[in-house]
């Protein structure tokens, strides 16, 4: 049997926590470093600003700031980042000077801190890929929400170019490139669009995830034994962790057995401070996800929790220093927030939430504090 005609909802759900995961993680991307992102929040001096309520509630999503050590009363509201189901929970908001910079369904906009002054910066839908330089890099999005082209303007919104094209399902930047999957390949495309490469081209494999540290890329690829006429993916399957460095050399991390697309599934969660953090799949006592680390150079690996006692799929993680914030997601509950130390050690549940179901979880953390949008307010959680 095909695979695409086996555990739909399951590989559905993989399929869209893999697309989302670049934009949720939560770790900032290799871009200027005057450009700060987050998933919920930013802080600026002493000024938080962040995101309140949720997408498919009757007010949206909204852009709020206030000072850091003040009551939520004295919140400010600046703008309403969305309007419908096209923009989740997780799109990223980017502060630049005195700009905060966003996208939705409708277009690319930019808004003073102060709220004043809100300009369309170009229409369609949208998702900021990242800003470096004076330029904004960023999807338009399809009709079916899953691909797009990669565009270039100037952070006022001239000169818009677009510098990929075609069936894009993932992007990230590092460095001087935008890393892309589109269909069974793997690209960059420098910044200024003249170099467009192809590092990886195969039919049988179906690229996961893609995260960026420093100035290499990682990326999850499942290896398939056969692909049919129609482009499904059957038979057993290889998981693969894989880095590419500036020089495009590719180095295997961890490539398994070939077995059945459901044993010993690998997934990509985050690369932070030399290690690659990864979940694997097991069947064993009903199912469950068990979370790892490996170098960013190879070696081997350590386990460091299982979500067996949790009921659920490790989500999107976070790793600061010797923390580790997670999102266990459950396939009927909205996902709970834990945190431990990276060697699994210290595990807390918080009394957060999410907003929406299963992998639509984003949280931030700066400093010591967990920044989380639970859509009535912005929960925060010192991690000691």
């Amino acid at each position: 049997m095909l695979i695409q005609n086996k555990n739909r909802k399951k590989l559905l759900s993989i399929f869209l926590c893999c697309v989302l995961m670049t934009l949720t993680s939560g770790t900032a991307q290799a871009a200027d470093s005057s450009a700060a992102k987050g998933s919920v929040c930013i802080k600026k001096g002493k000024t938080l600003y962040y995101k309140k309520g949720k997408s498919k509630s009757k007010d949206g999503i909204t852009l709020v700031s206030r000072k850091a050590n003040a009551k939520a009363s004295s919140e400010k509201k600046l703008t309403k980042l969305n309007g419908d189901n096209y923009v989740n929970d997780t799109d990223d908001i980017y502060l630049k000077n005195n700009n905060i910079y966003y996208g939705n369904q409708k277009g690319i906009y930019r808004i003073g801190t102060n709220g004043k002054h809100k300009k369309p910066l170009y229409k369609g839908k949208t998702k900021i890929i990242g800003i470096s330089g004076n330029y904004i890099y960023f999807s338009r999005i399809k009709a079916n929400r899953l691909e797009y082209d990669i565009i270039r303007m100037t952070m006022s919104g001239k000169k818009q170019t677009t510098i990929a094209a075609g069936h894009i399902t993932d992007a990230t930047l590092v460095n001087n490139r935008i890393y892309y999957i589109k269909g069974k390949t793997f690209h960059y495309v420098t910044l200024n669009g003249k170099t467009d490469k192809t590092l990886l081209s195969n039919r049988l494999y179906l690229y996961k995830a893609l995260f960026a540290n420093g100035t290499d890329i990682y990326l999850s690829i499942d290896i398939f034994d056969h692909v049919s006429e129609s482009g499904g993916w059957y038979g057993p399957v290889t998981h693969k962790i894989c880095r590419f460095d500036q020089n495009d050399t590719m180095t295997d991390l961890i490539v398994t057995e070939p077995g059945e697309s459901c044993k010993n599934e690998i997934s990509l969660k985050a690369v932070s401070d030399g290690m690659v953090y990864y979940s694997i799949f097991s069947e064993t006592e009903g199912g469950h996800y068990d979370l790892y680390k490996i170098p960013t150079t190879g070696g081997n690996s350590t386990h460091i929790l299982s979500t067996l006692s949790y009921d659920g799929m490790v989500g999107s993680i976070v790793v600061k220093g010797k923390w580790i914030v997670a999102a266990i997601d459950r396939d009927t509950n909205p996902a709970v927030i834990y945190y431990f130390t990276t060697d699994g050690k210290k595990v807390t549940k918080t009394n957060i939430k999410s907003a929406s179901y299963n992998i639509k979880t984003a949280f931030d953390i700066i400093g010591n504090t967990i920044y989380y949008n639970s859509g009535k307010k912005l929960e925060t959680i010192k991690l000691n």
